[in-house]
């Protein structure tokens, strides 16, 4: 075992039972499921932080519990690391329910990767379409200058 993760497991010994016990079945779950330790770590390090902040049972939890976490952490971190933290909420919700959607409690936040890297300004072609040109072009000449471009 890491010595990270023997850490880990004290701070979550630390935390009362209510949410200990369910903070490291979701730690043990993930780990099962092939999740790196250090995002195993950093997301349980994240729960820790917001369970410290609510203060109360998970079930207990509220949207604007939520909202009020996620303000305050907006104050503290960069753009991407705010997605990141607002993503391990999320997944965290869904997997605490059981549920193969996000549960109403978290389906309002948008981490800001649910279009990453799809859209296209208008007007440009995508890898596939400039494939595509390349093989209907008739002269090498026209294939390679597409192919530049």
């Amino acid at each position: 075992m890491y010595k990270s993760a023997e850490a880990l497991l004290s701070r979550l010994n630390s935390l009362p039972a209510k949410h200990r016990d369910v903070l490291r079945e979701y730690y043990e779950n993930d780990v099962l499921n092939g999740i790196s330790h250090r995002t195993c770590e950093n997301k349980i390090l994240e729960l820790i932080l917001f369970v410290n902040y609510v203060n109360k049972p998970f079930k207990e939890v509220t949207r604007q519990d939520i909202k009020s976490y996620l303000l305050k952490r907006k104050n503290e971190l960069q753009p991407s690391s705010l997605s990141t933290k607002k993503s391990i909420i999320k997944n965290f919700f869904k997997w605490f329910y059981k549920s193969d959607n996000y549960p109403e409690i978290v389906s309002w936040i948008r981490t800001g990767y649910s279009s990453y890297g799809n859209d296209f300004p208008s007007g440009v072609r995508t890898p596939n379409e400039v494939k595509l040109i390349i093989k209907e072009a008739e002269k090498v000449q026209h294939k390679t200058i597409i192919a530049v471009l």
